[in-house]
């Protein structure tokens, strides 16, 4: 066991003693320990984003170094002589934070890292408290930032950007390719008696190098009702899907497909792969999820999520079939719609 799980086991033992205790001692950050508040005080339903960035370079740089424990809700700044002081600022629901942590983990660094994991630590009775995150050292370094792309390393109380030429070098690996997937939503197809949002799935290559074998595997799990299906259809020619892509598909459907031998996707790349098109109609009586894995050959595969509650379902349809101003949509409340039925964030 390391310094980084002695810390953490140490701390979610002693619970708030223990933070408490490195209060009392000003304990400042060090190599293995990091402090952050939230910048909302975990009070927001989603993770703010620049949360989000403090736990994608956490996990990047502690990963690609010997491992840390983060300390949500301390915050660590220098007073008048310089020194690191940390001050209390709990989180306002400890255990809701650590499920917005716990959810945005695997997309936050690429390759992802499997070995993170968080503990919440209550006040009294809470909700109010601090989340710990323990990231080891990784054996998939080096992982890669998502939102600036960096490579970042563990340097006395600090995270260092590092080039990826001088990780790639310590790690004994050559450049692999980058494949970073993401939605763009298009338009609403039908407002009738059936909705169907359209979104592609775009790919771009962020790597050094030039990716093959590029595939996606698509997974229709639940689709919000009997009456609801999915349509999904690949873009170029170069890709060879393992049936029609083209027709309707329900519930517990698979579809994969991989570029063929002679495609070779560059490197700053940048491409439509799949039309996504599901309609849906009532009754909704379960949840609307699609789970779509992407990657090339040598590189870790990227999971992407399309997922509504069966009551946003309901909800949404409602407004738009009831809608009296249908002549008045435009492409910005089409994109809005689109985004709330396949659960999109802003």
């Amino acid at each position: 066991m390391g310094r980084a799980e002695d810390l953490y086991d140490r701390i979610v033992r002693d619970g708030v003693k223990a933070i408490d205790e490195m209060i009392a001692a000003q304990q400042s950050e060090e190599l293995f320990l990091d402090f952050k508040g939230s910048k909302d005080d975990g009070k927001g339903s989603t993770l703010h984003d620049d949360d989000r960035n403090n736990l994608a370079k956490a996990i990047s740089g502690f990963g690609n170094s010997a491992g840390g424990v983060v300390v949500w809700g301390v915050d660590c700044r220098r007073d008048k002589s310089g020194a690191d002081i940390p001050k209390k600022m709990p989180l306002a629901d400890a255990k809701r934070f650590r499920s917005l942590l716990e959810g945005a983990v695997s997309g936050r660094t690429i390759p992802p890292h499997k070995g993170v994991i968080h503990s919440a630590i209550e006040i009294g009775d809470g909700p109010q408290g601090f989340v710990a995150t323990l990231v080891p050292e990784s054996d998939t370094a080096p992982h890669q930032a998502v939102g600036k792309y960096l490579y970042y390393m563990r340097a006395g109380s600090a995270f260092v950007p590092v080039l990826h030429q001088v990780l790639a070098g310590m790690f004994g690996r050559r450049p692999q390719p980058v494949i970073v997937a993401a939605w763009e939503e298009q338009t609403l197809e039908n407002a009738g008696t059936t909705l169907t949002p359209v979104v592609y799935l775009l790919f771009e290559n962020r790597g050094p190098v030039t990716a093959r074998d590029v595939f996606v595997v698509a997974e229709i799990e639940s689709f919000g009702g009997p009456n609801s299906t999915a349509n999904l259809q690949y873009m170029h020619n170069h890709f060879t899907p393992s049936v029609n892509w083209t027709e309707k598909l329900g519930e517990g459907a698979i579809r994969h497909m991989v570029s063929g031998p002679a495609y070779g996707f560059p490197p700053g790349a940048r491409e439509k792969v799949l039309r996504v098109a599901p309609s849906f109609a009532p009754p909704f009586d379960r949840d609307f999820r699609c789970t779509f894995t992407v990657g090339c050959e040598g590189a870790p595969p990227l999971k992407l999520e399309l997922r509504t509650d069966a009551e946003s379902l309901s909800r949404v349809y409602m407004q738009v079939t009831t809608d009296l101003d249908r002549d008045k949509r435009d492409d910005s409340y089409k994109k809005q719609i689109v985004r709330q039925l396949l659960g999109l964030q802003q």
